[in-house]
């Protein structure tokens, strides 16, 4: 992809009270991010899943167990502009083997927003992330590549039926939690499904296993006994 293309233009930035240049930041799977100042400008963004995002992070009191990166609107009002969404930006770079710590704040978030009710949007949301969460609770069938016919064989006889309270939660903890010294974890990128928060977690652990090679006794020891966890 080539985010010189997709940076913000002038008239987004003027959109959004930003007067400094943008500088691209790593990472994103929906677009490019880029930091202008004190914002964090988005790409490929939807109005309605960001104000909605932008009302709950506004109702959510401060916390000392985790820091959120708070949506901002344009001067017009709207929480987008041209498919771009600006966010505070939060102190904090990316640490492995903290998963302990983002844990316990995921597990704060969701208390804090746990009487949400579900938003229509995560219905109607069509990327490959909603469509394989759907597959995986037997709400949509996605045909399944020759060559994984194996892998995914053998993962669906290990599904059982799962007893949890839906509610919104972030699905993506995993690489979305900003580590700086004596303050909370910052969680930024809210990816949202209503799914249990046990869900959530599970997402979180699996995906500390596969791409920070966190030795699989993290996930015996959440299986067995989650409020214990430890590496």
């Amino acid at each position: 992809m080539d985010t010189a293309v997709l940076a913000p233009t002038a008239d987004v930035l003027r959109a959004v009270g930003v007067a400094e240049t943008p500088v691209a930041l790593a990472g994103g799977t929906t677009g490019p991010s880029y930091l202008a100042g004190s914002v964090v400008l988005k790409a490929n963004q939807d109005e309605e899943s960001t104000a909605w995002l932008g009302d709950v992070a506004a109702a959510i009191e401060p916390s000392r167990d985790f820091r959120l990166a708070r949506p901002i609107r344009s001067l017009s009002g709207s929480w987008t502009v041209a498919g771009w969404a600006a966010t505070s930006c939060v102190e904090g770079d990316h640490v492995s083997g903290r998963w302990v710590e983002i844990l316990e704040s995921g597990r704060a978030l969701h208390r804090a927003i746990a009487h949400l009710p579900r938003p229509d949007f995560v219905d109607r949301r069509t990327d490959r992330w909603a469509i394989a969460d759907r597959a995986v609770w037997g709400e949509a069938v996605v045909a399944t590549p020759n060559q994984l016919e194996d892998e995914i064989g053998r993962l669906e006889v290990l599904l059982r039926p799962i007893e949890g309270v839906p509610q919104i939660v972030h699905s993506d903890l995993c690489g979305n939690a900003l580590i700086a010294a004596d303050l909370p974890p910052a969680i930024i990128d809210f990816s949202p499904m209503y799914r249990s928060a046990e869900y959530a977690e599970g997402i979180l652990i699996s995906d500390a296993v596969i791409w920070e090679e966190v030795p699989m006794s993290l996930a015996e020891n959440w299986a067995v006994n989650p409020e214990q966890l430890k590496c």
